[in-house]
């Protein structure tokens, strides 16, 4: 539980110079990972809201996992994903967005494909974001 001060919370509009003191409820779930001691989360919930971090394919002590491998690479995300959702008390099914990032745009659909079977057939949007490949 935490305490916020806010402004134009619950639709209303406040002037610049109002300020309401609101409680609502706050917790996080920490990241196991190396970069969680300059304070990362894996997923914080504030009221009905859940935010997940960017998460990618790196295990506790920063080892890649499934190298080279882009399919089980966004397999292993998802799981991280849906674990802190879930411990957070939220329900993977109410997911309505998901931002793949991927080096290689002509790639996309290798990593989309897992991520629709994670998220797509319940209604969420898969947005894709990468960069061309480089010349060898």
């Amino acid at each position: 539980m935490g305490r916020f001060i806010t402004r134009g919370i619950g639709g209303t509009t406040l002037k610049s110079t109002e300020l309401r003191e609101v409680t609502v409820d706050y917790s996080k779930i920490p990241s196991d990972r190396i970069w969680s001691r300059v304070g990362y989360s894996r997923a914080v919930r504030i009221g009905d809201i859940i935010e997940v971090a960017g998460t990618s394919a790196s295990g506790p002590n920063g080892q890649v996992i499934a190298p080279g491998d882009m399919y089980e690479q966004a397999k292993y995300c998802i799981q991280v994903i849906c674990d802190a959702i879930e411990q957070l008390g939220g329900k993977v099914e109410h997911v309505i967005r998901t931002r793949v990032f991927v080096t290689d745009i002509s790639l996309w659909e290798r990593v989309s494909s897992k991520s629709g079977e994670g998220f797509s057939n319940r209604g969420g949007l898969i947005v894709n974001i990468g960069g061309r490949a480089r010349a060898r």
